[in-house]
């Protein structure tokens, strides 16, 4: 699992070069919104699913487009992370559970650094 968790954070083991810190920033920013879903679509005639929710990432990280979005998506897609034709799921499991405890933890600290503000 370790393993899995490092090739998702910077990229495969066998990459010469190191992946930018934002790319991995924002792969991670969208697994987390993603992990909050058992699925979503992501192709017709769900599409809709995906629009939606790359809306609600850009909420909260505006440089994530629909286009950054959807590259972000295929990228995850090739790693095999994400799986799927029309509706797309995180696997393996152990990670899903992992990027949503992570998502609450994040929520977690926002709300509480807001509350204190």
């Amino acid at each position: 699992m370790y393993q899995i968790w490092c090739s998702c954070q910077t990229g495969s083991s066998t990459q010469s070069a190191p992946i930018p810190s934002q790319i991995v920033h924002d792969r991670f920013s969208v697994l987390r919104y993603i992990a909050l879903f058992k699925r979503f679509g992501y192709a017709e005639p769900v599409i809709d699913e995906a629009k939606t929710l790359s809306a609600i990432i850009r909420e909260g990280y505006p440089l994530i487009t629909w286009q950054k979005f959807q590259e972000i998506i295929v990228d995850i897609r090739n790693r095999k992370i994400l799986q799927g034709e029309t509706t797309l799921y995180i696997s393996p499991k152990l990670l899903h559970i992992k990027l949503w405890a992570d998502w609450w933890d994040w929520r977690a600290v926002s709300s509480l650094t807001e509350y204190q503000s």
